[in-house]
This record gives structure tokens, sequence and C-alpha cells, in this order.
């Protein structure tokens, strides 16, 4: 089985091309923190009941798509007989529930880890529970766990010793050196490598890293004396050795479980929590969550569900925002406008002239008639929104205020500088990155977006180094904070190859350029104007290069 794992080096963050799969991991690690955070949010039974039931039939509907008899004949036993064995008992089993779990942490495929959060919830409990009755230890308690690991994966680990290791699954280990030998085995393969993990358990507080032995409730008994550790631990990466093997090759690396995390990743992702998702536990927070980690589609289809079941006018109109949303990115600037009006019809009247949600929707009209270039009908979103936002009773020093203010004073630089007005769109830019940089957190991606966009001008300024210089800002930022196909991502990559061109670094321009395509294509489709833009781009390069 492969190790779902993100890697977080918290020493500096290197701004070289190179850094991507690094900051890829520390994306992924926060995405892990935050969907745990959403699933053990909720205990309703009602709402257990329901969770399992949809999880059935989604395992159902996967098994019988692929033809899988052994996998829904085992379904039908769990369906039958779940209420009779524990969660943990079920995960040790010889099923497809362990094997669909950790496939989906570990490529971070959120749709199945959704449709499972019943099971994931009870897993993380039940281990929290066996824990709580162990007797609190002094000593070190010294684990293994042995496994096969793709090279890639394993020189990921072994360049970022010291540094901290994230796995986003359940994670098996075994008290017995000898049982993790047997399933690390060797490798003779050039795609593979045999690992043992030898884990350093040093006394902990378990309610913030639970593990426990689950002998008493697996399936397998007390056969291989097995600690299992809840998805999310972190450990520090220690020594990682080679050991001698005459059949193959065979390495060692010493982890010590930590309580250490990132502590900007950490505030980015409380942000995120409180502010984005509202600490909400319901399928919107999901479909939240798979925005902010570019899986438009899957999110629409969620989004598209929650129409046929929510009745509360205010969940409706968040619902058509967040639809809308999803249709300005995909550029149907036509069709995001119509769901924009919907979403302002359903809001509250108390609310719909100041309320943060009229805001949020104004601003997003605002920036659909900025991309049709229809600069009067942007301004006078924008000045709508701040209307609403002056009408509030609220000081400036609330943050959830003053993030939207800096909002509409960007957007009103971004129409300053697609009229070519560079210096009027600076002072905007300017007011608006102040704010951000005093109420949010240092990896936020608007921040991000402020820095993107000083480098759109400096660039037009033909100020070409302080223009690299702010997209280097923006993307430490999005490599930390957004998955590596996320589309912000490629936007940044294209700017900066249209910068390093100009600086005659020719090179470095067509990487970045191959970069920008490459994840439009993956994200946005061949069709999307964005991805048309960035092959414009590499075109341009390209030419000029031949010419050259």
């Amino acid at each position: 089985m492969s190790l779902a794992f993100s890697v977080v080096n918290d020493k500096s963050i290197c701004s070289s091309l190179h850094a991507e799969k690094r900051n890829k991991q520390e994306a992924n690690f926060m995405y892990t923190q935050l969907f745990k955070q959403i699933v053990l949010a909720t205990d309703s039974p009602v709402h257990e009941k329901q969770e399992r039931a949809e999880m059935i039939a989604y395992c159902r509907s996967y098994y019988t798509e692929i033809n899988n008899q052994s996998a829904l004949t085992f379904l039908e036993r769990y369906e039958l007989d779940e209420s009779h064995h524990s969660a943990i008992w079920w995960y040790s089993c010889d099923g497809f529930l362990y094997k669909m779990l950790n496939e989906a942490c570990r490529i971070q495929d959120i749709e199945t880890m959704y449709a499972m959060r019943v099971f994931i919830r009870d897993l993380h409990r039940e281990i929290e529970q066996l824990c709580s009755l162990e007797p609190s230890r002094s000593s070190t308690l010294i684990l293994y766990r042995g496994q096969q690991l793709s090279r890639s994966a394993f020189k990921e680990i072994q360049s970022k010793s010291g540094g901290l290791l994230s796995i986003n699954s359940f994670f098996s280990t075994s008290l017995k050196s000898e049982v993790a030998l047997m399933f690390a085995g060797v490798s003779d393969s050039i795609n593979t490598i045999a690992i043992v993990f030898q884990i350093i358990v040093p006394p902990v507080d378990t309610k913030v890293v639970p593990f426990a032995n689950i002998d008493s409730v697996s399936a397998f008994g007390g056969a291989e004396t097995e600690y299992l550790f809840s998805f999310g631990s972190v450990f520090r990466i220690g020594d990682i050795d080679e050991y001698p093997h005459p059949d193959g090759e065979l390495w060692f690396i010493k982890l010590t479980l930590t309580m250490d995390k990132d502590p900007e990743l950490v505030c980015l992702t409380d942000y995120i929590w409180s502010h984005n998702l509202h600490g909400r536990i319901d399928l919107s927070s999901f479909a939240r969550l798979m925005i902010d980690m570019g899986e438009h589609e899957k999110a629409e289809e969620v989004y598209s569900t929650l129409l046929g079941q929510l009745s509360y006018r205010e969940d409706l109109g968040f619902v058509y925002h967040q639809l809308g949303y999803i249709r300005q990115i995909k550029g149907d600037w036509k069709y995001a406008l119509e769901l924009y009006r919907k979403a302002l019809e359903y809001i509250p009247e108390s609310e719909r002239e100041r309320g943060y949600s009229t805001v949020a929707t104004l601003l997003c009209m605002a920036q659909v008639y900025c991309d049709q270039s229809n600069w009067n009908l942007s301004l006078e979103y924008i000045h709508r929104a701040l209307a609403a936002i002056d009408a509030r009773d609220e000081s400036i020093n609330n943050v959830s205020v003053a993030e939207q203010q800096s909002h509409c004073l960007h957007m009103i630089g971004t129409v300053f500088l697609e009229q070519h007005r560079l210096d009027e769109a600076a002072e905007y830019f300017e007011r608006a990155l102040e704010i951000r940089r005093r109420i949010l957190p240092s990896t936020h991606p608007s921040l991000a977006t402020s820095y993107n966009d000083l480098g759109v001008l400096y660039h037009r300024q033909e100020r070409y180094e302080q223009a690299l210089s702010a997209y280097d800002s923006c993307l430490q930022i999005r490599r930390r904070s957004l998955p590596e196909t996320h589309p912000a991502l490629a936007i940044i990559y294209n700017n900066m190859a249209n910068t390093l061109y100009w600086l005659e670094r020719e090179k470095e321009a067509m990487e970045f350029s191959l970069r920008a395509v490459d994840i439009g294509t993956h994200s946005l489709g061949e069709n999307h104007p964005m991805t048309s833009t960035f092959r414009d781009t590499l075109e341009g390069i390209c030419s000029a290069n031949e010419e050259d």
C-alpha cells in the first residue's frame, strides 16, 4: 500500500522552480488538516445514519461500475453486520475499506474522502477511545512500519531530512521489527525501494496525537502487535540509512512523533477554517474545500446537488453564488452573472443592502464586468459594494469588513490597470496590500493576488526586475497554499515567463511558460480563454527564439 504523506520543510522557502514538489506537499498538508477538522466536527446520530447509507451507496456504485464482485460481496457483509464489529475491525479486515480510504487520502480524492467521512470519524474516535484507556507512559516507545515506496517518494523524504512528515492517512505500525521487515521485503526494481520506518514515540499528549494498540479489536488479533495512528499525524524526519541486504535494496528511515507544525501553515489553516469555511460541517464546506483545491468540476456537481436539497433562502443564495464563481473561473461570464443575480435575490431583505454576502456577490459581478472590459459597470458594482460596507456598524478593525474593503480597493486598482491609468492603479493596489498585510496570514491567497497584480503593473511600466520580485512573492505564497495544478499557479507562471523573456532570460521563460500551459490544459481545459492566453505566450517565446 502506498504511503499518503506530505513533507513540510520548516526551514527557509526557496523561490526556485524546483521547490514546487515541496510546496505541493505543504498545500496537501494544509488541506488534510482542514478536511480533518470538517469531518470531526459533527456527532449527530441522525447524520451518521444518513452518512453511512451514502457511503454504502457510493461504494456500491463505484464497485459495480468496475465489476469488482469480491468488493461488492464484502460491502453486503459490511451493510448487514457493520454494527456487530468496530470500525477498526472492519478497517483491518481483508476487504476494500482500508485500500479505498488510504488511496483516496494519498491522491487527495476529496469526493471519496467525503463519501467515507462517517467511517473516518468512527476510526478516529475508536483510536481516541483506546488511547484514553491506556496507562500514561513515561518512556519512549519504538514502533516499526515496512513497505515499498516509489523512488520519487523516497527521494522526496530523503531530501527533507530534519523536516516534518505529515501522514495524510491512517498509519499502521508494529512493535515487532520483523513484521515491518516482512512487509518491506527487498527491492530489486528500478521504480521502488523497500523501506522500514523506525518510529520513535516520546511521551506525548495523545489527545493531540491519537494512536493506540489495536490488538484487542483488530480482525487479526495480536499477531502483529499493531499500533494505529489517526490520519494527519506529524513526524520529524531523522537519519536515513541503507541497510546491507544480499537480495536487494533496503533502507531505514527514522521518524519521531511530534506536535510541531509549520506555524505559517497552521495560521493559514485556522484562518480558512474560521473565515472561508465558517466552521461549517456540511456538504457545502466540502465543496468550498474542492474549489480551494482547484477541483471545480467536482465542486460544481456538489453544489448542483445541494440546490435540490436546501430550503433556507440564505443557503440557496450562497450556493448560487458559489456556482456563479465556478462559472466565472471557467470563463462562462454570461451564465456566471445570471447565477450571481439569483444569489442576490435569495439574500434576506434585512441583509440585502449591507450584508457580507451582498458585498461578496457584487464584487464577483464587478470582476466579471472587468473581465468583459466593461469598466464603467465594473466600477459601479465596486462602489455599490463599498456603499454596503459603509452602511454597516462594524469597525474597520473587524477582519471581515477590512478584508472586503481591501478587495474593493484592489478591484478599483484592477480596473484602472486595464484602463492604463497606472499611477492610480498603483495607489489602490498599495492601499489594498497595506490592509491585507495587517489583517491576513502571511500565506493568504489574497496577498498573492496583490503581489501578482503589482507585478503586472510594474511590467507595464517596464520595471521588469521589480515585476519579477513581486511575482516571486506571489509564487512563494501560492506554492505553499495551493495544489500544484491550481489555475492560479498557471497565471503566475505565465506572468513570470513574460517578464523573464523581457529580461532576456529565455530558457527560464520557456520553462515557466510550459508549466502554465500544462496546468491550464489540465485544470481549465484546452478551450478556456486563459489556456489560450498561456499558449499565445509560449508561441511568442518560441517564435522569438527561432528568430534569434
